[in-house]
């Protein structure tokens, strides 16, 4: 339905380790043995009003395909309730899919690192070129001048069994800075510890 959804949500710091399978069918008399899948960070059934959302520095690990490179979470996000995506870590176990970019006037996506052990062959060039040479990259330098997803990559983060990065990660000092308007809301316990630019995910080397 319709909701004057007005909150804003700043979700950053956080390991999403979704390779694990939760239940997602409960048993019955017809079918008595339950259903389990692995998980994925964002998803609605419904397309229920989702909050305005900062999504930022969180680390990320999926097992099953997802349906982008950023595991869906540009999607269901709206001109009203903008959908913010910055310096993430995405870890996929399954093929690296293609990118679902940010909508102009949706939100905006950039910083993030992209990484699939079964896709090594895959590089920064190849996963945003048909973006980068779309009308919609151009455009969406009206808003955010470096243009959405300038900044993201395809590289290994070398990471850690404790999520940590090791020496020669990809993601270290390859994040970008926040705007402004997220810097003075998002208290970051991490940042004054991250030395030079920010490193990409949710614990700085």
């Amino acid at each position: 339905g319709k909701e004057q959804t007005t909150v804003v949500v700043y979700v950053y710091r956080n390991i999403f380790d979704s390779r694990l399978p939760i239940s997602t069918g409960r048993p019955s008399t017809e079918a008595p043995e339950p259903r389990f899948q692995a998980g994925k960070p964002l998803g609605d059934h419904g397309s229920p009003p989702w909050s305005s959302m900062w999504f930022v520095n969180n680390t990320l690990l999926m097992r099953d395909q997802a349906r982008s490179a950023e595991m869906a979470l540009a999607d269901a996000a709206h001109a009203d309730r903008p959908r913010y995506v910055f310096n993430n870590l995405f870890v996929h176990e399954s093929r690296l899919p293609p990118p679902n970019p940010t909508i102009v006037g949706q939100g905006i996506s950039d910083g993030n690192l992209y990484w699939s052990h079964t896709t090594k062959d895959v590089d920064t060039t190849k996963l945003f070129a048909k973006f980068r040479g779309s009308p919609a990259y151009a455009e969406s330098k009206k808003v955010y001048a470096a243009g959405f997803g300038s900044g993201s990559r395809v590289g290994d983060p070398k990471l850690n069994a404790d999520y940590t990065l090791d020496t020669g990660s990809a993601a270290i000092d390859a994040g970008v800075e926040l705007p402004s308007e997220a810097s003075a809301a998002i208290k970051d316990p991490l940042r004054a510890a991250d030395r030079g630019a920010p490193d990409i995910g949710a614990l700085p080397l």
